[in-house]
């Protein structure tokens, strides 16, 4: 049953509720954006971007809309005075899709140029580019939490992406020229090559994705860490479970996500990843996108700054990561400092690297 009939002009390419559902606005080819009373069917509200409009999105206070256009730009509207409050510039093509964040601080785009990019809503600033479609950007759509994005282009390719920042995003740019100047001053620092082709790869760059597979197999260039699974224990809220003594931990999830999520338990629970480390060494731990309620490694409080590396030693052979919060999903993530952590005997002699256990059965 038709509720309530709107009569627009062109065709439309733009259509969103408000997130409060009593509004809807439209887009059309000729750049005209409305804003519609979904009950009278009265438009409340027109803005003209002056070229085609590709997809529309509210901000979740539903006070503006963010438009993509065939320009190649994307643009912030105020809907309470129907002025633009800014433009979002950097794509190469048309721009076909947008999509606010669940917390309002960011903006997706894709566009013809077969790109995604994440742009701070607040400044305009854009703080990462995805590249890995291999056809015009249809669809972004961000996942509840806020950490990824799921995209469509238009040879049929659904690709979920990594949308925090972190080493492949705002601080990529930064990595990835720290990590040029130690191959320029060592052209044989296979680390430091390997860490380069994961950034790269991650971004969408295919080649550096097959380097970086072929050097993973080199052992100079082993991971910092060897994550196991993550499991559940029911434990006390002050204190962290005596794992994998416990008789009550049930599996949770596997740990290769490559991304680092994963899916805390309900309340009362407590969260444990066990993971094996090649040697002792400081990495550098990132929990997000929110704080945990409580943290311990190897039964051990600690804490973590925010989205920030925190850093942290780790023994050789077992550890344990337990993690109390949820429900909910966060990300848990190593990252590798190349600073080996003392002995604890003066004068003692570094042992070799012990080889990465077997997979168990679960």
């Amino acid at each position: 049953m038709v509720l309530t009939e709107v009569t627009t002009t062109g065709r439309h390419w733009g259509l969103a509720w408000s997130p409060s559902g009593d509004r809807v606005a439209t887009g059309n080819d000729g750049g005209r954006i409305c804003v519609w009373n979904p009950t009278t069917g009265q438009k409340l509200l027109e803005m003209n971007c002056k070229t085609g409009v590709g997809g529309l999105s509210w901000s979740p206070d539903g006070r503006q809309i963010a438009s993509s256009r065939w320009d190649g730009l994307a643009t912030i509207w105020d809907v309470s005075t129907g002025a633009e409050v800014r433009t979002l510039r950097g794509h190469s093509g048309q721009v076909q899709s947008v999509g606010w964040s669940p917390d309002g601080n960011r903006i997706a785009t894709g566009s013809y140029d077969r790109t995604v990019k994440v742009w701070d809503a607040a400044t305009g600033q854009e703080t990462l580019t995805l590249r890995g479609h291999t056809a015009t950007v249809r669809e972004v759509h961000w996942h509840p939490t806020g950490c990824r994005l799921v995209t469509r282009d238009d040879h049929g390719n659904v690709l979920t992406w990594d949308a925090m920042p972190s080493y492949l995003g705002e601080r990529s740019a930064t990595t990835l020229r720290e990590l040029g100047e130690r191959i320029k001053r060592d052209p044989a620092d296979t680390r430091a090559r390997r860490l380069r082709a994961e950034v790269l790869a991650r971004r969408g760059d295919q080649n550096a994705a097959a380097d970086y597979w072929q050097l993973a197999q080199h052992p100079e260039s082993a991971a910092v860490v060897y994550p196991e699974s993550w499991w559940v224990v029911a434990s006390p809220e002050d204190r962290p479970p005596h794992f994998p003594s416990d008789t009550n931990a049930r599996w949770l999830a596997p740990a290769d996500d490559p991304n680092g999520f994963v899916p805390l338990p309900e309340g009362g629970t407590t969260a444990v990843c066990r993971f094996f480390a090649p040697r002792p060494a400081k990495v550098a731990l990132e929990v997000g996108p929110s704080a945990p309620g409580r943290l311990w490694l190897n039964e051990k409080a600690i804490t973590v700054a925010g989205m920030a590396p925190t850093l942290v030693e780790v023994r050789e052979g077992w550890n344990t990561l337990a993690v109390r919060g949820g429900p909910g999903e966060l990300y848990v993530r190593w990252g590798d400092l190349d600073v080996a952590a003392p002995r604890t005997k003066a004068g003692e002699k570094k042992s070799h690297e012990v080889a990465p256990p077997p997979r168990q059965r679960k």
